[in-house]
């Protein structure tokens, strides 16, 4: 069963206040939410997820020890319906923070994480950083998220990804999210950005496997 994309929301927020963004999930068979978040903070971090008051697990974040944070979040079987998906940070400082959330069908329901990396780096004199994943099962979803203190967020291209979001502060801090819809063939793919000078960069790479088509057996019987 191939993956495929229903709706993408997005939302920004310049404090650390929670962020609330309207989404909705269509109707469609093993479907699943998911959320990419790019934050830089002194000391928040994101500490739940919720979609129509359920809430979301964590598939992976990282730190780039420098202030900047990315994490990538899922829900098995949203409800179907148009609803708040929040964000919430703990006690602490503003921060700068974008999200995507990205809702699809056709995903497994049990275990969908098919792999992840992440790259967590204080300053980066090479103007481009990358997590490196390895996906196991043709067909998956890959998404990433991106978090740098300065600078402006360049996507680079791989077969299927598309850009969804690209947020840039005032100060210079950016936070970007891509899709790759579908990888068709295992292996591996580099969610790569370039950003045009040395930075502070958290960023989070995690895919997801189509659902299993179930197959229908019929056995005929004829009287003796």
């Amino acid at each position: 069963m191939a993956i495929t994309l229903d709706t993408v929301t997005t939302g920004k927020n310049t404090d650390g206040t929670p962020l609330t963004i309207s989404t909705t999930v269509n109707a469609g068979s093993n479907r699943l939410l998911v959320v990419a978040v790019g934050q830089r903070s002194i000391s928040q971090t994101v500490s739940g997820i919720t979609f129509n008051s359920v809430a979301l697990t964590k598939a992976i974040d990282v730190d780039s020890t420098a202030f900047d944070q990315a994490s990538i979040w899922y829900l098995i079987a949203p409800d179907v319906t148009t609803a708040n998906t929040v964000i919430t940070f703990n006690a602490g400082t503003p921060v700068f923070f974008g999200a995507a959330v990205i809702s699809l069908a056709g995903v497994a329901q049990s275990a969908p994480v098919d792999d992840t990396d992440s790259v967590g780096v204080g300053s980066d004199a090479t103007p481009t950083e990358f997590a490196a994943l390895t996906t196991v099962t043709d067909g998956c979803v890959v998404i990433d998220a991106v978090s740098i203190n300065i600078g402006s967020l360049t996507m680079s291209a791989e077969t299927n990804r598309v850009e969804r979001a690209n947020f840039a502060g005032s100060d210079g801090r950016a936070v970007g999210v891509s899709t790759i819809i579908n990888k068709t063939t295992a292996g591996g793919v580099l969610m790569e950005w370039s950003y045009g000078s040395s930075a502070s960069v958290a960023h989070v790479g995690a895919a997801f496997q189509p659902a299993v088509a179930s197959n229908r057996f019929f056995i005929l019987t004829h009287p003796a």
